[in-house]
């Protein structure tokens, strides 16, 4: 039987082993066999982790939805022990877990992301839309950069699109008194030539 300070060193060892990158294998509700699970953040209290499965193919559901379709992210067997062929991590629908839930004995570590690929996993939930802002400050303190960005590009194309409907409403304007005008010329024209 192992001592009481092998099993926590044990705990501990697993605990570290959640960090982003992190692969997990096991079961996940509403599927029928165990997944991988990517761990793409964690949140600096260690309470909540955010990660995304991975498919072995990408859901036809989701090959009709170009949005969706631009989240996924190839994964390479041949960088990856863990993998038996070529699969996709699916960053359109990012899973909100307890950190609790990578502790448990049901699921076991399998390896950890290059990095290239940890960061395109991390930049395409970012793009999918699906976590708020703060969820994104939450799981990805170190990318606020990107986050940044993202908010301005949205600003700006929110002013964009109120200076683009001024725009729009400025030649709406300018058109009706050029109507107003050629229909008076008209209207002129017409009572010189009477």
């Amino acid at each position: 039987m192992a001592s009481k300070n092998t099993l926590s060193a044990l705990e501990g060892l697993r605990n570290l082993s959640v960090a982003p990158g992190a692969v997990f294998i096991g079961p996940w509700p509403g599927v029928d066999h165990e997944k991988f699970l990517i761990v793409a953040g964690v949140a600096e209290d260690r309470i909540l982790v955010c990660s995304v499965m991975i498919n072995s193919e990408i859901n036809p559901y989701i090959q009709c939805r170009p949005r969706m379709l631009s989240c996924q992210v190839s994964l390479k067997a041949s960088d990856y022990s863990f993998l038996s062929h070529d699969s996709y991590a699916n960053c359109a629908q990012p899973i909100r877990a307890k950190f609790e839930v990578f502790m448990s004995d049901e699921r076991r570590y399998c390896g950890i992301l290059n990095e290239t690929d940890l960061t395109q996993v991390q930049q395409r939930i970012i793009a999918s839309g699906a976590l708020t802002v703060d969820e994104i400050n939450t799981f990805f303190k170190e990318k606020y950069v990107i986050v940044k960005v993202n908010v301005s590009v949205d600003y700006l194309l929110s002013l964009s699109l109120r200076l683009s409907l001024n725009y729009i409403f400025a030649v709406a304007g300018i058109a009706c008194l050029l109507t107003i005008g050629i229909v008076g010329l008209i209207e002129s024209r017409n009572k010189y030539k009477q």
